[in-house]
């Protein structure tokens, strides 16, 4: 009785024509030329800043010398060893220093096509491959010298091999899962999470799998994690001196270093996350992967580390706003649109073109989907959902909430009304399913309810921002419509037929039962970790370890997910209008971090050094004015400007000279610090060789300038003052201002250079 009466009659699925395969590949290239611009253009901006001159403190020795710094690190060894072989045929300035990372960032733009293409069609591969050109999060670290860029390529390339062999079962994709998962797990632990997922994909392909292929699965799993196996457990010390999940426990280490949490690297993180909350920090991640930005919520606690400095007006709105409209386009992309798009119409039992009884499936036309819609969901929800909840935020909340607490939560909301909801869910479900464009009203109306409540409580303000919401989404006036309303405009939608509905929702039911049902499993390890944590070491405090970069292994996950859910939208527009927005955004802040001045210049100030050495240089470079306002340490003494005046000099040196600084006293680079104006003037009144005074000055955020110039004051005539240029720097995840510096420059006139005395 819940048929409508015109229903159609069963047909087979057609999906509308997209690109052929060479015109897909020809697309592609020009996407990945375009985004290899990206990655090259400028690939020395912004500065190298710390972590990447650590990479290069690390590689300027011999082999032996790099590993054995690597023994007491927590990082296995694949990246620093690519980064040692680098430095053996080309000088590591800036631009070599990031080479690695740019040609990883423009692989990963055709993987990405090559992983989308495993679950969708190439429209959403295109797309997919777009997403992964733009993302502002990809080009921030294919110009960073770390193993970030690098591991993401190669675990999307192991993931899509993977995927590939179990549709296909050709042998070449099973190679090529167990090279990229070996490089993968070698350039960055975080890769044993998604590597260690991928025995949770094999069983959605049902019948398709073969009996020998979990003999395969096995053998390739061992054969990926032999080497972090051996690395950690017999030649690296990191495991033994931190514990990773709880202290260490050692017999050879002392009460004070079982104790020191400073022994990870990773103390750091507590701090920068103190104050945060679960979904804030979800929110922040996702901020990250989709437009490159940190989600600018409320601390309980000041940042130590410096980054609660005062926002820009303008960037909690546009934040906000951007979040706001991606996040509802996606939701939107996440509506079953089936029979109200003119791209698809399905058969009535949502048939696929490739059934699982089919062991061996014919090759997808040019818009077919490769496999059915519930193992594309289930292979991106494990790469999403787990390595998030299951190994990231369990291990950073000691109140980490589980799904049990969820569904007694949910039960405490209704209560004993869940019959009524139930009841409230059929009733409205058949009536939309009947009428269904009824059910785009009723989806419509409520979710600009939601939106204009969501705004409203957002402008009235006096709250934070994400608690606010969720209080206002709590409401009895809003939680109600959207329990009832919700489930059963999804049903609505699903499918034409009943049982095509019935078929859908238990798939879909399925599939959150299974998603919850591991993360319980997570959790009550997590939980048995903690117990033993806290009896051993009542002392120790549970730390924080959620960064997103950290968690970047899920950054394939959610741009292949965002392709597909936008491609999924009603309409042509409204799909293309949505990409468009997200690739600007995402080019936007890009983009700007490569123009705008985000790190200290550092590399013109050793420029400066450099001209200035020696005491018959005819330039005199001195580091701010002891009367002028600005910041009285001495911030150019650290490894970043070492980095670039051994650029500056031509060579490399090894590790131990590098980190003393050797450079300066090699050279005699010295230069006045915080000198006087008077002490200045006297010493181009005693060098007639000096032609050129150079002054760099760094002043406090939002330090008012002056046109005061007392130094052109003191020169007197002979000098005259060039110019000056104003460095404004910014933290460019949330564009809070830094600090700023001024490089001002002075020219004895030709009047005055080598003018006898007395004359």
């Amino acid at each position: 009785m819940f048929e409508p009466r015109d229903a159609p009659p069963p047909t087979t699925q057609t999906v509308e024509p997209g690109p052929n395969r060479w015109w897909a590949l020809a697309i592609l290239a020009l996407i990945t030329a375009a985004g290899g611009a990206l990655r090259f253009f400028w690939l020395d901006r912004p500065v190298l800043w710390w972590d990447e001159v650590a990479t290069y403190s690390r590689v300027t020795g011999t082999f032996e010398t790099l590993m054995g710094i690597l023994q007491e690190q927590g990082f296995v060894p694949g990246h620093y060893i690519a980064y040692w072989a680098l430095g053996k045929v080309t000088l590591l300035d800036a631009w070599s220093m990031r080479l690695i990372p740019a040609v990883a960032g423009t692989l990963f733009i055709p993987a990405m096509y090559f992983l989308a293409r495993q679950m969708f069609d190439r429209r959403v591969a295109l797309v997919a491959a777009g997403f992964g050109a733009a993302s502002a999060y990809a080009l921030t670290y294919s110009r960073d010298a770390k193993m970030y860029m690098a591991t993401w390529l190669f675990v999307t390339v192991s993931v899509a091999c993977l995927l590939h062999f179990l549709r296909s079962k050709r042998k070449l994709m099973l190679l090529g899962w167990v090279g990229s998962g070996v490089l993968a797990v070698m350039f960055h632990a975080t890769a044993i999470i998604v590597i260690a997922l991928t025995p949770l994909m094999v069983p959605a392909m049902g019948r398709q799998l073969r009996k020998r292929d979990p003999v395969y699965l096995v053998v390739g799993l061992v054969l990926i994690f032999a080497g972090p196996a051996w690395y950690y457990f017999f030649y690296n010390s990191y495991i033994a001196r931190t514990g990773i999940v709880a202290a260490p426990t050692a017999t050879e280490l002392d009460d004070r270093e079982r104790t020191r949490w400073n022994n990870s690297g990773l103390q750091w993180v507590e701090e920068h996350n103190r104050g945060w909350t679960g979904p804030g920090l979800t929110l922040n991640s996702a901020a990250g992967y989709l437009l490159g930005l940190q989600w600018p919520g409320d601390r309980h606690t000041p940042d130590p580390r410096g980054f609660d400095r005062e926002l820009p007006p303008w960037i909690r709105p546009a934040t906000s706003a951007a979040m706001g409209v991606v996040v509802g386009l996606l939701a939107l992309g996440a509506l079953p649109w089936l029979g109200l798009s003119r791209r698809r119409a399905e058969t009535p039992d949502d048939a696929q073109q490739t059934p699982d009884l089919d062991p061996r499936p014919p090759t997808p036309g040019p818009g077919a989907l490769p496999v059915p819609w519930y193992r594309s969901a289930w292979w991106l929800g494990l790469w999403l959902v787990l390595p998030t909840y299951g190994m990231v935020y369990c291990r950073s909340f000691a109140d980490f909430q589980t799904p049990g607490d969820w569904l007694i939560a949910a039960w405490g909301l209704l209560g004993a009304w869940w019959l009524l909801a139930l009841a409230l869910m059929a009733a409205l479900g058949a009536a939309l399913a009947r009428w269904r464009w009824a059910a785009i009203v009723v989806a419509s109306g409520l979710g600009l309810a939601v939106a204009a409540t969501l705004t409203l409580a957002a402008v009235q303000g006096g709250v934070r921002w994400l608690p606010a919401w969720g209080e206002v989404l709590a409401q009895p006036y809003l939680l109600w419509p959207v329990i009832v309303a919700g489930p059963a405009v999804l049903w609505a939608f699903s499918a034409l037929t009943l049982k095509g509905r019935l078929i859908k929702t238990a798939q879909l039911l399925a599939l959150i039962v299974l998603m919850l049902g591991l993360c319980q499993l997570a959790a009550e390890g997590w939980k048995f970790l903690w117990a033993r944590h806290a009896a051993e070491h009542p002392d120790q405090p549970w730390v924080s370890i959620w960064m997103p970069r950290y968690l970047g292994i899920v950054l394939p996950a959610v741009l292949a997910a965002s392709a597909a859910l936008l491609m999924r939208l009603p309409t042509r527009w409204l799909r293309w209008s949505a990409i468009g927005l997200v690739i600007a955004l995402n080019l936007t802040q890009g983009l700007a971090r490569i123009v705008l001045d985000t790190e200290p210049p550092v590399d013109a100030v050793a420029r400066d050094v450099w001209a200035a050495r020696g005491d018959e240089a005819p330039m005199l470079m001195a580091l701010n004015l002891r009367d002028d306002g600005g910041r009285s340490n001495n911030w150019f003494r650290h490894w970043r400007p070492n980095f670039y005046l051994y650029a500056e000099a031509g060579y490399a040196d090894d590790t131990d000279r590098y980190r003393r600084g050797q450079i300066r006293r090699d050279h005699d680079l010295r230069f006045p610090v915080r000198p006087t104006v008077n002490w200045l003037a006297r010493r181009a009144a005693q060098r007639d060789t000096l032609t050129v005074i150079v002054v760099w000055q760094r002043f406090p955020s939002h330090t008012p300038q002056t046109d005061d110039d007392p130094l052109a004051a003191a020169l007197g005539d002979g000098w005259r003052f060039v110019g000056e240029r104003v460095y404004l720097t910014r933290q460019f995840w949330t564009w809070r201002e830094g600090d700023w510096y001024r490089r001002r420059e002075y020219q004895r006139l030709p009047s005055d250079v080598g003018r006898p005395d007395g004359e």
